[in-house]
C-alpha cells in the first residue's frame, strides 16, 4: 500500500545519487494500527529521498525476510539486516538476493549461541533471524519479553570467548549478534 499510494516508482536501477541509510524501527517506521509501517513522516521522507534520486538502503536489526520485503515493495537500493550480518541486494529476478557478511568464526559462534538459547527452558528463538539470534520469553500475559540475566549468563557461559557476542536488548526480545557486526559496518 505504502509503495503503490505514497512512494510511487521508487528506486531506479540506474540511480547515481547519494546514498542514504535509514534504520527502520523508530526512524522510518513506527506503530500504525497495531503494525509497524511508515507513518506520515516516514513515508514523506522516503518518498522525497527516492524522488530526488537518492539511493536508499535500510540498516536494521530486522530479519532478512523483513528487509527483502521492504526493498522489493519500496524499490530501495538495498539493505543491511540483522545488525549488519547480512546484505540484501535489489532483485535481479523475482526476489532480492542476500550476502552473508559474517566470518566463518562468527557463523560458528552464532550456531553455538542458537543451540544454547534453544536449550534453555522457556526461551524461544525466532526462526526468521538466521544470521543472529533473536531470543525471548513469554510473560504471564503471553507477551514477548527479553531474556533474564540468568538466561544470558547461561547462553554465554559455554562460549570460549563470551566477548565474541554483542547483546542488544530490545523492547520484546534480546538479540545476540556477532561482535564486529553492526549496522554501520554492514552499510560500509
Amino acid at each position: 500500500y505504502v509503495s503503490e499510494v505514497v512512494i510511487g516508482t521508487g528506486h531506479r536501477p540506474g540511480a547515481t545519487g547519494p546514498w542514504v541509510a535509514l534504520d527502520v524501527d523508530g526512524v522510518l517506521e513506527g506503530p500504525v494500527l497495531d503494525a509497524s509501517a511508515p507513518g506520515r513522516t516516514g513515508a514523506i521522507a522516503l518518498t522525497a529521498l527516492l524522488r530526488h534520486g537518492h539511493r536508499v538502503a535500510l540498516a536494521t536489526g530486522r530479519s532478512v525476510g523483513d528487509v527483502v520485503d521492504r526493498v522489493r515493495a519500496w524499490g530501495l537500493a538495498g539493505g543491511v539486516a540483522e545488525y549488519g550480518s547480512v546484505l540484501v541486494l535489489p532483485a535481479v529476478g523475482e526476489r532480492p538476493s542476500s550476502v552473508d557478511l559474517r566470518t566463518t568464526e562468527q557463523r560458528a559462534v552464532m550456531a553455538e549461541v542458537r543451540a544454547a538459547a534453544e536449550a534453555r527452558d522457556g526461551v524461544a528463538v525466532d526462526p526468521d533471524h538466521e544470521h543472529t539470534v533473536r531470543a525471548y520469553r513469554l510473560d504471564r500475559a503471553g507477551q514477548r519479553i527479553g531474556l533474564t540475566p540468568a538466561d544470558l549468563a547461561g547462553v554465554l557461559s559455554g562460549l570460549a570467548d563470551p566477548s565474541s557476542v554483542t547483546v542488544v536488548p530490545g523492547e520484546s526480545q534480546t538479540d545476540l549478534v556477532p561482535s564486529g557486526c553492526t549496522k554501520g559496518t554492514g552499510v560500509r
